[in-house]
């Protein structure tokens, strides 16, 4: 049986290069072939705000090591404060909890993790710098 290795390849997640190593099913000799990552229907995807994030270590396996990376994304509304300030204050005393909707949860091995949070620091980087630049006009 083949085992293929990812290899992140420049850019955000243009491409990858798989290694095909010497354990497939033709027994060939290693070599890279690269496969073009195509995101189908994205654009029918709704888009959802999302405000709270929690993340988490998975359950341990049979071997003691943890089973990958929970990442949970959701919604928390501001709730609506109406009326004089002696009643705002009220209300907002008041409140004991604010619920989240959540919006997704993901399950990430400790390598998805590291390539999303390089993903991540990539678009932060880009956001930075459009905003630097929309500033400066």
């Amino acid at each position: 049986m083949s085992r293929l290795t990812p290899v992140l390849t420049g850019g955000v997640r243009k491409c990858h290069t798989w290694r095909v190593g010497n354990e497939s099913i033709a027994r060939t000799d290693s070599q890279q072939i690269t496969v073009r990552v195509v995101w189908k229907d994205v654009d029918t995807i709704p888009v959802e705000p999302a405000n709270q994030f929690a993340a988490m270590v998975g359950l341990p396996t049979g071997s003691g090591a943890p089973d990958g990376v929970i990442i949970v994304m959701g919604y928390a509304a501001p709730p609506v404060l109406l009326g004089t300030p002696d009643e705002v204050r009220r209300t907002a005393a008041d409140l004991v909890e604010l619920p989240v909707d959540v919006k997704a949860r993901f399950v990430l091995t400790r390598e998805r993790l590291g390539e999303l949070i390089k993903v991540l620091q990539i678009t932060a980087q880009q956001y930075d710098e459009a905003k630097g630049e929309a500033g400066s006009r």
